[in-house]
């Protein structure tokens, strides 16, 4: 998977882990900074305060691979390029029975900002997924027959929001439409190699 990605992705970061407690930030709100992985809720050092995350329970310990892409990174040509989400995760010694989530966070202040019909955050980012998805099979990153996990977050938000974003007739459309199982949510379990658990 990570020689695949490597062939068709230029501008990408790969962050090895094996935390049980793995924490994804997207510094660009707070920071000059990007997309980092972390042992613990990392502080925003300008201001003192912890900042929310995308949070994966990793009890095993696995070895993982969190893909953050770069700018416009999901490139077919010169002229065309797909949306994207913020990154990737997989298994370390990945193996195409394993499970490939894809993560979007947008760091919206309160459910009115996350959910006002100006932002269509929620329709925007269900979008990038997509076509991180389809960038990635169309790449032969990915078979064309293969199920991954999305999750679309809002870090900010503490109380459960999936069913604000997805109905469960939605949800069900969404996998038999495009073969991705979809949450709204900041919270997963690695259960193991070939199982994790979209909490929310």
């Amino acid at each position: 998977m990570k020689t695949r990605i490597n062939d068709s992705i230029q501008q990408h970061q790969v962050y090895p882990c094996s935390y049980t407690s793995i924490h994804i930030v997207d510094w660009k709100k707070f920071t000059s900074e990007n997309l980092k992985v972390h042992d613990r809720v990392p502080v925003n050092p300008n201001t003192g305060k912890l900042i929310h995350s995308v949070c994966l329970r990793n009890d095993s310990a696995m070895s993982i691979l969190v893909d953050a892409f770069g700018e416009n990174a999901l490139q077919y040509s010169k002229k065309k390029k797909a949306r994207q989400c913020e990154c990737v995760i997989y298994p370390d010694n990945y193996k195409d029975t394993d499970w490939v989530l894809f993560v979007e966070m947008k760091y919206a202040e309160n459910e009115i900002a996350a959910f006002r019909k100006g932002n269509d955050y929620p329709n925007n980012m269900i979008e990038q997924i997509k076509q991180t998805v389809q960038f990635f099979k169309d790449k032969c990153i990915l078979p064309q027959e293969k199920e991954v996990y999305a999750i679309v977050s809002f870090p900010n938000l503490l109380s459960a929001f999936n069913s604000t974003i997805f109905s469960i007739d939605a949800i069900n459309d969404f996998y038999l439409d495009y073969g991705i199982i979809i949450r709204g949510t900041n919270n997963a379990e690695i259960i193991s190699s070939d199982n994790i658990k979209l909490i929310g």
